[in-house]
């Protein structure tokens, strides 16, 4: 009678972890016994690849792991080489789960396209100047003129103004606080 429920159980539960696969867009590239090899575009960030290699190696059935952040695709070796339905359900499970929670660790796209394009900028920025000035720079003038100019008609404008100067002064060494 328990055979039937778990297989009953099983029968349930596994649509419901292939589905959260398919929605990750993680694949079975091949699978033999003790070995799973998994593929996923996501895992091709070098930031998520190691987050998804230290979480799973702590797995008791998970003898180890290695995520390739070239070819986006897992490795996992098992401790044992012939695993239960269940115990391939729960490893499955936590890799889509791990791997959606890789998002938080990672930096985002966005973020990483914004740096860039204020890196190529402020690089340009150096070259034609031959080093004397840099984007921060220029920023930290434009914004003590326009607060020394907006002064008299609105104080807390330009109060802000010259607290925003200070502060990029003081996040670039520029008055003793910590360089970047």
């Amino acid at each position: 009678m328990w055979s039937t429920l778990l297989g009953l159980g099983a029968y349930m539960i596994a649509p419901k972890i292939i589905g959260k696969m398919r929605e990750q867009k993680i694949q079975v590239v091949h699978a033999i016994p003790g070995r799973l090899r998994l593929q996923n575009v996501r895992w091709k960030d070098k930031q998520a690849a190691a987050y998804m290699e230290n979480v799973l190696k702590m797995h008791p059935l998970i003898g180890s792991c290695r995520v390739s952040p070239i070819t986006g695709s897992m490795l996992l070796e098992f401790t044992n080489p012939y695993l239960q339905q269940s115990e391939l359900d729960e490893i499955l499970q936590l890799v889509t789960d791990v791997t959606v929670e890789s998002f938080s660790v990672t930096n985002d796209k966005l973020m990483n396209t914004m740096k860039g394009t204020f890196d190529r900028i402020n690089g340009n920025v150096k070259k034609t100047t031959n080093g004397y000035t840099s984007f921060d720079s220029l920023l930290i003038v434009y914004f003590l003129f326009q607060g020394l100019r907006s002064f008299p008609a609105n104080p807390a404008f330009a109060s802000s103004l010259f607290y925003w100067a200070y502060t990029l002064l003081k996040n670039n060494g520029g008055m003793g606080g910590d360089s970047d």
